[in-house]
């Protein structure tokens, strides 16, 4: 109820809830006077109160409880205000003019609030309440974006940076994460300062994209897209484990190789292949997870003996890498790419192992494009990954080693081609777009017009 003063209606309701067998709890809170109290209580009986519960609000006048509490908690409201009979239609108006997805229930008397908390009870599916929270959760956050771009500032809304990545953002929601992809571009572990426009976007469309069509592979955490650059998440227990799945020799496999190294993970290569060549089978080359320093390659005895993972769970780990890795290749394959290798993180989440992090873009997996590959030579010219800005980084002088902090700024000719890369990449995957239409330059080429001698 809205004041003491609507007691003596409130009474006449709970008189005709009686001859049912139903539990009763009032609360006083006004959406004018106590705004702060309301939501409070609001709070309150989100946390503590059973699912299967219908809400009767008694407000005179305007009735700004009604909506508030609706919108609120997503439970079935019925607004039985005291001065119905006063004001007829115009109350009814006032008490369930709501948004979309925000709904109240009018009864203008004592008993037929009564006997419509009871149809809810036999009727309404109250298993619905927690999608509808979640939904009316997603909303909020997308408002409080709205209203922070609106004040030209990037991170208002009112919860905890959990963690500053190179490139992502991660914001601490409970039982949720809010990860935001920024336009921040980095290498060798440290970021420049020049700035991709349309980046974070791009990343996080496609990693959303990736993750709506693989969830009946493997379960993952994504929840919802918040915003452009923002995806809600499940806050799962990261494994330390990151698994790269490879099907070419490259990186550090290839470097390896030229070693004389033939034995990868239990799989023995022949002599005689070369760079950028497809691999007779798929290779997991799993290593240890780490916030400071390098990955370290890690056996699944060492991870087993380390309690990172049990016995169960590296096979289910082991054997949903490969049935993703050879989704994301199929797919890819039918839009004239190549994912020559990719990594993936897994997490626990209420007793569930699932994909967590991101999937294959721009910044977490190799790219190629099939018309451009040539077995032997290396494919960053024409690849739709960062390591086109990597290497440009390497031809500019720069010792990967021993990186500056930050990376200089990035000359327009290059930021353009790192723009069709990164925004092509989604476009490909998730709008079909075709790969003569990004109007690619090679890095050979942008290296030629900006006077740098090219290898």
């Amino acid at each position: 109820m809205g004041s003491k003063s609507d007691e003596i209606y409130v009474k006449k309701i709970i008189a005709e809830l009686e001859r049912y067998d139903v539990e009763i709890e009032r609360r006083i809170a006004s959406a004018h006077r106590t705004g702060k109290h309301l939501h409070r209580v609001l709070d309150i009986i989100y946390e503590q109160t059973r699912e299967d519960t219908v809400l009767i609000t008694v407000a005179g006048l305007s009735d700004n409880l009604s909506g508030p509490v609706a919108g609120r908690l997503m439970l079935p409201t019925i607004a039985c205000p005291p001065d119905a009979e006063k004001y007829g239609e115009m109350k009814k108006f006032s008490s369930t003019a709501t948004p979309k997805g925000v709904k109240v229930d009018y009864a203008p008397t004592p008993r037929m609030a009564a006997e419509l908390a009871m149809e809810k009870f036999s009727k309404y599916n109250f298993s619905q309440i927690r999608e509808l929270r979640e939904k009316a959760y997603i909303k909020e956050l997308q408002t409080l974006m709205d209203d922070a771009k609106l004040q030209g500032v990037e991170y208002p809304l009112p919860m905890t940076l959990w963690k500053k990545g190179k490139v992502r953002d991660i914001y601490y929601l409970g039982n949720t994460l809010l990860i935001n992809s920024s336009n921040r571009i980095s290498a060798f572990d440290k970021n420049s300062v020049t700035e991709i426009d349309g980046k974070g976007e791009a990343l996080n469309l496609l990693s959303t994209w990736w993750f709506e069509r693989t969830k009946s592979i493997f379960p993952n955490h994504f929840i919802s897209v918040v915003d452009t650059t923002m995806m809600l998440v499940k806050r799962a227990e990261r494994i330390d484990i990151e698994w790269i799945a490879r099907d070419y020799l490259y990186g550090s496999m290839y470097r390896e190789y030229v070693k004389g190294i033939r034995e990868f993970y239990g799989v023995k290569l022949p002599n005689g292949l070369q760079l950028a060549e497809e691999l007779p089978q798929t290779i997991l080359t799993p290593t240890t997870k780490t916030e400071v320093g390098h990955d370290i390659e890690i056996t699944k005895q060492q991870a087993i003996e380390n309690k990172l993972v049990t016995p169960e769970e590296w096979s289910i780990c082991e054997e949903n890498t490969l049935k993703l890795y050879e989704f994301y290749r199929k797919v890819a394959n039918q839009k004239g790419l190549i994912i020559p290798d990719f990594k993936i993180e897994m997490g626990r989440y209420k007793g569930e192992i699932m994909q967590i992090d991101e999937a294959p873009t721009h910044d977490s997996a190799r790219i190629w494009i099939k018309k451009y590959h040539e077995v032997g030579k290396r494919q960053e010219n024409w690849c739709l990954d960062k390591e086109f800005y990597r290497q440009f980084l390497i031809d500019s002088g720069i010792d990967p080693k021993r990186p500056p902090d930050p990376l200089p700024e990035i000359p327009p000719l290059i930021v353009e081609e790192i723009q069709k890369r990164v925004i092509g990449c989604y476009k490909v995957f998730a709008k079909n777009v075709s790969l003569e239409s990004l109007d690619l330059k090679s890095l050979e080429e942008v290296e030629e017009k900006l006077g740098m001698a090219v290898k």
